[in-house]
């Protein structure tokens, strides 16, 4: 007796399987765990929409940091612009206190520019 290349008990199952599909045409439906039809209807990672009032608060906090940003800046430029003018009105002749307190606004300046790019 010769053997199919099935094996042992797979040529009768395969038997039973095209007999049993010739007889219920109609899908069934599959057993499904609530866990897994949770990932088959997908969207979970999705974040939900911010509220109106969130939402708002953000757009609040990111004016009121562009303004402190701009205000920065603008202090930033006086400080420079303070500066220039010393070194402009006293014509070159800078003592001691000139050295220290141009250093000194220069440092703040550099400061104020720090504090507005971090802001961002």
């Amino acid at each position: 007796m010769a053997k199919s290349g099935l094996g042992r008990g797979l040529e009768h199952l395969m038997k039973e399987q095209a007999a049993s599909a010739g007889q219920d045409d109609l899908p069934q439906k599959a057993k499904v765990t609530p866990g897994m039809a949770a990932l088959l209807r997908g969207g979970n990672g999705e974040g939900k929409e911010p509220e109106p009032e969130v939402a708002e608060d953000r757009a609040r906090r990111a004016r009121n940091r562009m303004l402190i940003q701009a205000s920065l800046f603008v202090a930033d430029l006086l400080v420079i612009g303070l500066v220039a003018r010393l070194a402009f009105v006293s014509h070159g002749k800078f003592g001691l206190i000139e050295v220290v307190l141009s250093i000194l606004a220069l440092a703040i300046g550099a400061w104020l520019s720090c504090l507005a790019l971090w802001l961002k």
